[in-house]
């Protein structure tokens, strides 16, 4: 429905016109004989569309467009009056009316016209209103998005990329946007031959689309996983021209997800071992999978000795392994020990390397 707000002081034509104006089944018409008591009802009431007579006593029809043009910028304002004077029309559009139209002529043309002119207002409000929200929408996606949204040519060649570049890859738009080789060496290698796969299928397959997950090196060094969902664009011949998608860095839910598989078999592998050494191994072996070290120790306290004892390690020397396998455990270090902060023996590698 359109709600319209009609201004006139003439009663008559209020009437003629809300009956008339009603009869389309889609407008509802309120009438007011005074544009000072209509400024004062569009402070609570919402309406579609404006239709006011020019010559009214206590402020005309310009003034009230005026005034309803400070508060309410947008809202259709249609001039509806028997006086035709061509600077009336002109200071009228100057004001911001949608339109004029004069009170002669005949009556059944005259309301088809201003019904007419009623719902083209409405409708370019509703449309532009429209597209103020979806432009809102947009906005509000892209400054929210937390990702990376790209297009770049089947050769790899970068279009374009938006959204939270640095934060996930450590590198700027400017740079991913160098070159389509720059995009592959951020890649992990192990990962490049799986991605080299489905690049193929978006060259050659229409319409084709995936997802798929992969490594990538950040520029301090980190290793991300990155999620992406994928497609490709082809032509009226069905020749695919450019790919796109959006990227999210899923490295906290991967390592999230390992942990609590790895703390799920390790639960189960401690349940059924029935040997310290076996427990001990298996332990530091989940520690280096959740943590993504490629060497690691397990001590243990002697009491007797007070001494720290090596009890298991992997990834490292014969040479390393001997030299670290004892360290006599001072009482400030094993509150650190107990309380589960790391310790660090950087005079005991210095002495190491030094050797």
């Amino acid at each position: 429905m359109i709600h319209v707000l009609m201004v006139d002081d003439d009663p008559t034509i209020l009437d003629i016109t809300k009956i008339i104006l009603e009869k389309y089944g889609d407008i509802i018409v309120d009438t007011l004989d005074s544009a000072v008591v209509a400024i004062n009802k569009l402070e609570t009431d919402s309406y579609d569309v404006i239709i006011s007579d020019y010559v009214m006593p206590e402020m005309d029809g310009l003034a009230f467009l005026k005034a309803v043009r400070e508060k309410h910028l947008d809202l259709p304002f249609i001039l509806f009056t028997g006086k035709s004077r061509e600077e009336v029309v002109i200071e009228a559009l100057n004001n911001g009316a949608d339109y004029y139209l004069q009170k002669e002529g005949d009556t059944k043309s005259l309301y088809a016209e201003l019904s007419h002119q009623i719902h083209q207002a409405a409708e370019r409000e509703k449309t532009k209103k429209a597209l103020e929200e979806s432009e809102r929408s947009y906005r509000s996606f892209v400054q929210n998005f937390r990702g990376i949204a790209f297009r770049y040519k089947t050769d790899l060649a970068p279009i374009f990329v938006h959204g939270q570049v640095e934060q996930i890859t450590g590198y700027t738009k400017d740079e991913l946007l160098s070159s389509a080789q720059f995009l592959r060496e951020i890649i992990l290698p192990e990962d490049r031959p799986k991605l080299t796969e489905s690049l193929e299928k978006l060259r050659t397959i229409p319409n084709y689309s995936t997802n798929r997950s992969y490594r990538i090196i950040h520029k301090n060094g980190d290793i991300r996983w990155i999620y992406e969902r994928v497609q490709n664009i082809s032509d009226d011949s069905g020749v695919p021209l450019e790919i796109e998608g959006a990227a999210h860095d899923i490295t906290e839910r991967k390592i999230s997800r390992e942990q609590i598989v790895s703390q799920r078999d390790l639960a189960l592998r401690l349940a059924g071992s029935i040997k310290l050494d076996k427990a001990l191994e298996d332990c530091l072996d989940t520690g280096m999978k959740v943590s993504g070290m490629d060497c690691g120790t397990i001590y243990l306290i002697d009491e007797d000795s007070n001494n720290v004892v090596l009890a298991h390690s992997a990834g490292l020397s014969k040479k390393f392994v001997d030299f670290v396998s004892h360290r006599r455990l001072n009482p400030k270090k094993s509150v650190i020990v107990m309380v589960g902060r790391p310790l660090y023996i950087k005079s005991l590698l210095s002495n190491f390397f030094r050797s």
